[in-house]
């Protein structure tokens, strides 16, 4: 054969195989994009998963009870257990496994597990100590110290040697702490220096649910002072009135005082628990009804009470969706904070009407847990929004055995337990509140009120969108929602004025409280663990007491 020959022959074999390949059957791969575009409403069965990003809401260890250290109540060593295996469960889940009793594992990707990138870890805490504590203790069981001195700091030393850090390899993660001054607070205290909502949770006191419970608890209460709080306090100060202040003692009590544990009944403990979360429930959640004779909460109310989890909503939304965007990296957020923003977060995602246990007493260390996942090849890169999910754990305390669990939002079933993330943009969307729907809604009188919203109305002039440090859930301005603001609420000028009065009452309290204070400096300083911040928590907020309204 001759090479003109052989040259015919592989050009007609080339045109016969191109025809051939027109007229086959498409391939599987080929009619794989047009099944794609009808999303489903569940997840494929058995399919690989790949973790992108991951928020979580951390309540603080223990500390001092409020009644022996109400200025400053120090956290405490199992405190900082408590937080450390918060942490160390996390670590579990996401960098090392292998899956346990309490967690499966679910690697988050991109992330080394055992060297911190404070790029990609970020820490946000209210700023009391104990729950500023509780961060640091967190991050050492998510990442211990290190036997690698060149990754944590250690350098060499010119003509040979060098210096390691101390503790043995410890690792410093970075703790962003937000104070009332900044409007990022609200993110994980919502609640603190909102004064309508303080005006709204005093109203509660003339209430007759309110009433009624401090009438038929009045003998209970009665029965507990001999036992327990007999030389603590005035007889007429324990009473449903004070009752977290008061199961707050009695819990820790019964964990580190031998007389209290042995005369404290165990089914006493657990009513007092009860009354204090219905309290709390009150101060934070929303009551459902027919009406408001009939114990349900107002509109006004049902914005109002669970504020602290209407702002973290609206902070985990924009956390959650940034990370969505292509070519960035997945993050793991961090938020720590006191009871507020479980209780108001459980009032407005479905959760507590799922689940009673959720208007219960938030357990020291508790954690809510969101994860974005998606059913894709993480070699592929991140998928587009359309293809990821989200899922919500909560574990309720740090007790041997307690698990991360999931939960449905929203009012979803059991069966749909994961939901698409651009449903649960919506729904997060739909109850949360930025900064400047805050200032709105609480009153605008804390600082940073009148300066950002006079940044969003020099914005608006300049033809420009009002936002705040950054998009979203970092002050942006959005869509009013119907019903949010003060006006619309009917508060008026007599809310106003009423604020007024209170701000000044308020103000002789906080002089008579810091007289107080000098005097019991001695005292509190010669407990450990303190850091000098005072130790607002619910207690103190719901009464308008020290952090609920900025007392020095």
């Amino acid at each position: 054969m001759t090479p003109l020959t052989t040259h015919l022959l592989s050009i007609l074999l080339f045109f016969l195989t191109l025809t051939l390949s027109q007229h086959s059957p498409p391939s599987h791969s080929q009619s794989q994009p047009k099944s794609q575009s009808q999303p489903t409403t569940t997840p494929p069965n058995n399919p690989p998963l790949t973790t992108w990003t991951s928020l979580i809401l951390t309540h603080h260890g223990e500390r001092r009870p409020l009644l022996t250290h109400p200025l400053s109540p120090p956290f405490t060593p199992l405190g900082a257990l408590q937080s450390f295996s918060s942490g160390s469960i996390l670590r579990r889940r996401y960098l090392t496994g292998p899956a346990a009793h309490n967690t499966s594992f679910v690697p988050l990707h991109g992330f080394h597990k055992n060297y911190i990138d404070n790029q990609r870890v970020q820490v946000m805490s209210a700023p009391e100590q104990p729950v500023v504590a509780s961060a640091w203790a967190f991050l050492q069981g998510l990442y211990p110290p290190v036997d690698a001195p060149a990754a944590v700091g250690g350098s060499p030393k010119a003509g040979g040697g060098g210096w390691e850090a101390p503790l043995g390899g410890y690792q410093y993660g970075r703790v962003e702490t937000a104070g009332g001054g900044d409007w990022n607070h609200i993110w994980v205290a919502g609640s603190d220096r909102c004064a309508l909502h303080a005006i709204s949770t005093a109203a509660q006191i003339n209430s007759s649910v309110y009433i009624n419970t401090t009438q038929t608890s009045a003998p209970f209460f009665a029965s507990m002072i001999p036992n327990v709080f007999g030389g603590m306090l005035p007889e007429s100060m324990v009473t449903y009135h004070n009752a977290p202040a008061l199961y707050d003692y009695a819990a820790y009590a019964t964990l580190h005082n031998s007389t209290v544990a042995a005369t404290l009944p165990a089914s006493a403990l657990a009513r007092l628990k009860a009354l204090a979360a219905k309290s709390i429930w009150g101060a934070y959640g929303v009551q459902r009804g027919t009406g408001e004779g009939e114990g349900g909460d107002s509109e006004q109310d049902a914005i109002l009470k669970p504020i602290a989890g209407r702002t973290f909503a609206e902070r985990a939304l924009h956390l959650l969706t940034r990370t969505t965007t292509p070519n960035r990296p997945g993050e793991l957020h961090l938020l720590f904070a006191s009871s507020t923003p479980f209780v108001g977060f459980s009032a407005i995602s479905g959760l507590a009407e799922h689940d009673a246990r959720f208007k219960g007493v938030v357990e020291p260390g508790s954690m809510m847990v969101f994860e974005v996942f998606s059913y894709t090849d993480p070699g592929a890169g991140r998928p587009g929004k359309e293809d990821l999910w989200v899922r919500f754990l909560y574990r309720n305390g740090t007790w041997e055995g307690a698990r991360l669990v999931r939960y449905p939002l929203f009012g979803r079933g059991r069966g749909k337990m994961d939901m698409r993330f651009e449903e649960f943009e919506k729904e997060m969307g739909a109850v949360g509140v930025g900064v400047r729907e805050w200032c709105e809604v609480c009153g605008g009188g804390t600082v940073f009120c009148p300066v950002f919203l006079e940044g969003l109305e020099k914005a608006r002039k300049g033809g420009k969108e009002g936002k705040g440090k950054n998009a979203g859930g970092d002050g942006g301005e959005k869509k009013k929602k119907k019903g949010t603001t003060a006006l619309e609420l009917g508060l008026g000028l007599g809310a106003a004025g009423f604020v007024v009065v209170v701000g000044v009452l308020v103000a002789v309290f906080c002089a008579r409280r810091q007289r107080r204070q000098r005097r019991r400096e001695v005292r509190d300083k010669v407990d450990g663990w303190e850091m000098g911040d005072r130790g607002g928590d619910w207690w103190t907020g719901v009464w308008g007491w020290g952090e609920g309204w900025g007392c020095g």
